[in-house]
């Protein structure tokens, strides 16, 4: 999430963004990217040297008579700030305006906390149990989002149907698409659906049915190529998944009507290694380069319940973290896989008032790790009451000094999910942002310089 404002001044002399950071790109270009703004330009020969050794900028005193165009594009895009300027406001403006602001809302449905999975790592589990999304349910959802439209300006809504498996319990899934679609279109309101699902169940009929209401945006896992992940995926009673998912897979993404499908690839020190091999086979199949396909990897986190001490011997953490991401990034962008998903924190559903989980029985949830954790339920759709943890996660202070850190605006000060799990009253990752960052910039930067068929100009922002 990015943010521009509009400065109003007359000044002269600007200092480098708190929040620009210097990418390294050849021994004579640099890369400048704003965190705030996501804003990033290439910097070449003397300019680059110039902004790189230089903090404050006077543009009635620059050195060479083409760098003060070169600078005004930066002060456009935010990456320089007037000189007295205390962005630590913008940012806390950011954080403020975000937690209210119903313009896009975002709900999760899920229509069974049941599973035919039995996931090594799964933060739900020990918390599953065969209850259903039901029609009542689902009319009570229905009711309380009309409420929401009805008191809020709502302009996109965002349904996405999640679990356990929510392909477990299809026809309230189905029900409720074509329920809050209707709905939508009475409040002139867009509305897009998606669904998160393991894909073992993303057959030929439920793909037809789910695309016929409006359901056509997915993410499946995979966590590697067959062997790791039927190790770590496997179904409920120790049966393998891979084929079944990849036979899906391969149907699903080659669909005219398909909006959108993301790999989600799942990551630790247990199945590290085998990744590239996984990456290998995406492209081969020619799911990697499909239209409208992200492939992305995400660091598995910890759970309240772990199976196999997994959070102590699998979870990384840090510059472990940091350098495990960056290799596959590397690798991903070495066979032409756009990088374009960074993990971050902000916004999320304990920082904002607008994104809520609902669970079978009606009970709303911020995080996906907290389901079942009713000390952290967020309230009922019976009520428009909000619980005193949720207010309590909304407004707690966030540290002085995260306020001038350059990783804040999607750090957002830290997972509080983890922090919960971890018994620990803030988690500060700053040691992985340094480490993989900056890399994620690069290659996403030098992906795009790529796509654009032409040398990088002299300053520019991509």
């Amino acid at each position: 999430m990015g943010l521009r404002t509009v400065a109003v001044t007359n000044e002269t002399r600007y200092k480098k963004s708190n929040y620009a950071i210097v990418v390294p790109r050849s021994s004579d270009s640099i890369l400048l990217h704003s965190t705030l703004c996501r804003s990033t330009a290439v910097l070449t020969g003397p300019i680059a040297s110039f902004v790189e050794e230089n903090d404050i900028f006077d543009l009635n005193a620059m050195p060479e008579d083409d760098f003060t165009d070169c600078l005004g594009s930066l002060i456009e895009q935010e990456l320089l700030v007037p000189e007295d300027h205390d962005e630590t406001f913008k940012v806390r403006y950011m954080f403020n305006s975000a937690k209210f602001d119903y313009s896009v809302m975002e709900i999760m449905l899920l229509t069974t906390m049941s599973c035919n999975f039995a996931c090594r790592y799964c933060s739900e589990a020990g918390l599953f149990r065969s209850v259903f999304l039901d029609r009542p349910t689902v009319d009570k959802v229905t009711r309380y989002v009309r409420r929401i439209f009805d008191a809020r300006r709502v302009k996109h809504l965002r349904v996405g149907y999640y679990g356990g498996e929510p392909l477990l319990g299809l026809e309230m899934l189905l029900h409720s698409a074509n329920e809050l679609t209707r709905l939508c279109k009475q409040y002139a309101c867009e509305v897009e659906h998606f669904a998160i699902t393991n894909g073992y169940l993303l057959t030929r009929d439920a793909e037809r049915r789910l695309f016929d209401a409006g359901v056509r945006s997915f993410q499946v896992t995979l966590d590697g190529p067959r062997t790791a992940h039927d190790s770590r995926r496997p179904l409920a009673n120790g049966g393998g998944t891979w084929d079944t998912i990849i036979e899906n897979v391969d149907r699903v993404v080659g669909n005219e009507d398909l909006e959108s499908f993301s790999v989600r690839v799942n990551v630790d020190a247990d199945n590290e290694a085998s990744i590239p091999l996984l990456l290998d086979e995406l492209i081969d199949r020619g799911i990697a380069a499909a239209k409208k396909v992200t492939v992305y990897v995400a660091p598995t986190v910890v759970s309240f319940h772990p199976h196999e001490s997994w959070n102590e011997r699998f979870v990384l953490q840090g510059v472990d973290k940091a350098q495990v991401l960056t290799s596959l990034w590397k690798g991903m962008a070495d066979r032409g896989i756009p990088v374009q998903v960074f993990p971050d924190y902000f916004p999320c559903g304990l920082r904002v008032d607008w994104a809520s989980l609902i669970d079978p029985e009606g009970t709303l949830y911020t995080c996906a790790g907290l389901l079942g954790n009713e000390e952290y339920a967020k309230g009922s759709v019976d009520s428009d009451q909000v619980s005193y943890r949720h207010v309590e996660s909304l407004e707690a202070e966030t540290p002085a000094s995260c306020w001038q850190c350059e990783w804040i605006p999607f750090c957002g000060g830290g997972c509080k999910y983890v922090a919960a799990v971890m018994k620990v009253d803030r988690l500060c990752e700053r040691s992985f942002y340094n480490a993989a960052y900056p890399e994620y910039v690069r290659l996403r930067s030098e992906q795009k310089l790529a796509a654009l068929e032409a040398e990088a100009p002299t300053s520019g922002c991509l």
